[in-house]
């Protein structure tokens, strides 16, 4: 309104009979304007745009051995420490090829990462755990996927070396395993009892509970492919030392195993902060998993707990053979969902249950049946059906 247009402008002539070129006095005061009063505005806005664009993007970033060359590229040209904006980063390199001296450089860089996922294959990372337990300080969640790793016990360093360490998850596939026991399929793991899994993770666990300076983590991962340790495994000595402080628990469990004994039922009791728990079932049995589900909701410490997590590769059937019946995978779903209704659905046992997730692997049509077929009583907050 301030500015002086040359000459008024008819609102009634046509747009073509406008003038082609906006004079000059209107333009430099346009300029004026802007510089005196916007332009360093605008400048911090497009900055503050430019960082948080880049912070979206390479916030979570997995790198290989390929992607190291591209990303060092990228953070030679951008204006921005790249490697600052990095807070969850996977790392996964060859076992056959040594990290360049200028990778390693852009790993020690990366001084904000607070989640670190180390994809180990053989012992191709262990070559690197000096530069890893110097680089990430401020690690509060630590992933460790080791593939046909000779001994888990390497790495207690590593996570010994982590002062701020809150979360840990680890996963271990030792060697000669999938020659053995085949990834899981129809005849995959049948009654499954492997004394190597279970003799290497048990004793990884009995190192963490003599590592005196290593915190309660909040969240324990039973990864392995069989049946819950024995009463004097280290996992068992675990988590009857830290199980106050766990708060969520995942559990992998396959068909044909007996699931939870006395020793076990005790030591779900002993997670007296859980507030959710998650189920792995390597089985398209539903018989197995209602039992399954029973026998753990019934041990569970039900004041915290607020979110259940059931999922399975193969989803869930009245039977093996019955895959293709969408009647008895409903029925299945329903003894599923009443398992888990009889046990959860009072509010004083269970007063701040709000989630239950099941991953079912089933069609659109047969979920939607699905949701309108079961009671919503024990889910008070939230039912999930992927």
């Amino acid at each position: 309104e301030r500015l002086r247009l040359p000459r008024p402008i008819d609102a009634r002539r046509s747009f073509s009979a406008m003038p082609r070129q906006l004079p000059p006095e209107l333009v430099y005061l346009v300029i004026d304007h802007v510089s005196e009063h916007s332009l360093a505005l605008c400048a911090r806005v497009c900055r503050l745009w430019h960082y948080a664009s880049v912070r979206r993007v390479f916030g979570n970033i997995t790198l290989r051995n390929r992607d190291f060359d591209e990303f060092t590229a990228l953070a030679s040209q951008s204006s921005l420490s790249l490697p600052d904006m990095i807070h969850d980063v996977t790392l996964q390199l060859d076992r056959d090829r040594e990290l360049p001296h200028g990778h390693l450089q852009l790993i020690q860089q990366m001084q904000q990462v607070f989640t670190l996922t180390l994809l180990m294959h053989e012992d191709s990372m262990l070559r690197y755990m000096s530069t890893l337990s110097s680089t990430f300080p401020s690690i509060r969640t630590l992933r460790v996927h080791a593939y046909y790793v000779h001994s888990m016990r390497d790495i207690l360093p590593l996570i010994a070396s982590f002062p701020s360490l809150a979360n840990l998850e680890i996963v271990h596939v030792p060697h000669g395993f999938f020659s053995r026991h085949p990834f899981p399929g129809e005849q995959a793991f049948p009654q499954l009892d492997s004394v190597l899994v279970t003799d290497e993770m048990d004793g990884f666990f009995a190192q963490i509970v003599r590592l005196r300076q290593i915190p309660a983590f909040s969240t324990v991962v039973w990864p392995g492919f069989v049946a819950w340790p024995t009463a004097d495994s280290g996992f068992a000595r675990y988590l009857e030392m830290m199980g106050p402080s766990v708060r969520c628990l995942h559990l992998v469990t396959v068909f044909g195993n007996r699931f939870l004994g006395d020793t076990e039922s005790s030591l779900l009791r002993q997670c007296t902060s859980l507030r959710s728990i998650q189920i792995s079932c390597f089985t398209d049995s539903g018989a197995e998993v209602v039992t399954i589900l029973s026998e753990m909701i019934d041990n569970l410490h039900g004041p915290t707990l607020a979110a259940i997590h059931l999922d399975s590769p193969y989803g869930f059937s009245a039977s093996r053979k019955a895959h293709l019946n969408g009647l008895a995978i409903l029925n299945t779903h329903a003894d599923i969902w009443n398992a888990i209704d009889r046990r959860i659905g009072d509010p004083k046992h269970f007063p701040v249950f709000r989630s239950l997730w099941i991953k079912t692997g089933l069609n659109p049509l047969l979920e939607r049946t699905l949701v309108s077929y079961m009671p919503l009583s024990s889910a008070r907050g939230l039912l999930e059906i992927d």
